[in-house]
């Protein structure tokens, strides 16, 4: 009993100076060094609904929302990443308000990346990737200026 009192004494009196040495990393004005700095990054959304049937009874619906994510490494260097998460499937009308789904929903990430690199004025060199749907390819062709 006396051994496990003697551990748990030292144990407190550790944790208790190794809290003192701990105060930069709970002071909010201690700036941590990191590799990116959130300064540097900014970060908008936006969301589109979209919906439409013909007079046959057919009818589609898609949602999309998209996280535009623009990093500043320099003033010649900027990475960009589109995160588009979109949402979509069809029904069938029979009349009214009797919609039936086709059991065709289906939700898809689609990821966007450009780095742009601006050497000079009148030069710059863009390497892209991107997943783009077959149907309608400058749909999700939407990078932000800043």
């Amino acid at each position: 009993m006396r051994r496990t009192t003697m551990f748990v004494l030292m144990l407190t009196v550790v944790c208790a100076l190794a809290a003192q040495s701990f105060d930069p990393y709970i002071n909010p004005h201690w700036r941590m060094p990191s590799l990116l700095n959130p300064n540097k990054l900014q970060i908008n959304h936006s969301a589109s609904f979209s919906a439409g049937a013909s007079s046959t009874g057919e009818g589609f619906y898609q949602s999309m929302y998209t996280n535009h994510l623009h990093y500043r490494f320099n003033p010649r260097l900027d990475l960009r990443v589109n995160l588009n998460f979109v949402n979509f499937g069809s029904a069938t009308m029979h009349g009214g308000f009797d919609i039936e789904g086709n059991n065709d929903n289906a939700t898809h990430m689609i990821p966007e990346v450009m780095l742009l690199w601006r050497p000079t004025d009148s030069t710059s060199l863009r390497i892209e990737f991107s997943r783009m749907p077959a149907r309608n390819p400058s749909a999700f062709r939407y990078w932000p200026e800043p």
